[in-house]
This record gives structure tokens, sequence and C-alpha cells, in this order.
């Protein structure tokens, strides 16, 4: 049985209003990628919606899901992930991407998408 090592710590400056979250998603990230064959620039806007989700998630303290989708006309057709949480801060996240097209190692998600709907 394989133990996860993904993170999530809340954090909380003293007498101050400063407060937020941290989080590593590495074992879960692997495991989205394992599933698809995505281009260098599509796994990192990947990467950086899961990581989105999660902190959106840990912020609003909810039970439930939260689903956070990118949809475009551009080389990315569809960026979708879902991180489901429950009352003991357990969070559960599954990703997808749709692109046609070639995607460079060097784009980024702002380039993937044209006339998007978020």
């Amino acid at each position: 049985m394989k133990i996860n090592q993904d993170t999530l710590q809340r954090f909380v400056f003293e007498n101050t209003p400063v407060r937020g979250n941290l989080v590593n998603l590495t074992q879960t990230f692997q495991q989205a990628l394992n599933q698809q064959q995505l281009p260098k620039g599509l796994r990192q806007a990947l990467g950086e919606l899961m990581a989105a989700s999660a902190l959106l998630s840990a912020t609003l303290k909810m039970n439930g899901a939260l689903v956070l989708q990118i949809q475009s006309k551009g080389l990315l057709k569809l960026l979708v992930v879902e991180c489901t949480s429950d009352l003991e801060g357990a969070i559960k996240i599954r990703a997808t991407a749709k692109w046609s097209g070639e995607i460079s190692d060097e784009q980024n998600l702002f380039e993937l998408i044209e006339h998007d709907i978020l």
C-alpha cells in the first residue's frame, strides 16, 4: 500500500490578518499524468489548475465538489479539474484535458486558449 505524500498545510501569522495554504500535489499530479500523454506545455497548465483547485477548496472549507473548467476554441479544447473535499479535510482530485494540434513545450495556458469560456 502506497502512502499518499501529497500535503495541504494551512498557516497563520499570529497577530496579523495573514493566512493561507501551501499545497504539494506531486503524487496526485503524477497519477493524472500517467492517465494520458500530455504535451509539456499542457502538463504545466494541468498542474497549475490542480493546485488552484486544491487551494480554493481549502480556502472555502467546503464539503463537496469544486469543478474548474476551461473551454476554448484554441489548441486547448477542454481542461477540467474536479476537487472533492470532506469535513475531515481530505481532498481528492481528478483532472483531464482535450486538445487538438501540436502544442509546443514552451506554450503556456494563455497561449493555448482562444475565445475562452471559464
